[in-house]
């Protein structure tokens, strides 16, 4: 039986990371209305994507300068004109990764006020993950 130490933290074991054919993989979506980001949040999860949610440009910049790890994409809504310095540098920090860019996909014509059941656009949204993000490589 495994046991941790003393010297371990649990945060150290969460962020180790697992090997690529394992993991789902992981999404970053980054709008200011509240509604949709929740709405596209479950619908992934639902897909079984890994999905990171930040409130803001400016906290997924940091949370990604502190973590080694990098989106297949990035779905992009509306973002509060504040954050256009940590949106730039956002970008230049995670769409060119290992000589490849990363999608970044609009959410800008998804409304977010209607349930998931009656969104056409939600179909259209996975549909373009699965040509862009497959599920397994």
């Amino acid at each position: 039986m495994w046991s941790a130490s003393s010297d371990m933290y649990i945060e150290d074991v969460i962020t180790i990371p697992l090997p690529a054919f394992v993991r789902e993989p992981l999404l970053v979506v980054i709008d200011i209305q509240e509604t949709r980001r929740a709405l596209v949040a479950r619908l992934l999860t639902f897909a079984h994507y890994q999905v990171y949610v930040p409130n803001t440009a400016g906290e997924a910049l940091i949370w990604f300068m502190q973590h080694l790890i990098a989106p297949e994409a990035i779905l992009l809504g509306k973002v509060d004109p504040l954050d256009q310095f940590f949106t730039e540098r956002l970008f230049e920090r995670v769409v060119m990764q290992n000589g490849r860019q990363i999608p970044v996909i609009s959410l800008v014509d998804l409304p977010g006020t209607r349930p998931a059941g009656e969104l056409p656009e939600c179909s259209a949204l996975l549909e373009i993950l699965w040509l862009e993000v497959p599920r397994y490589k």
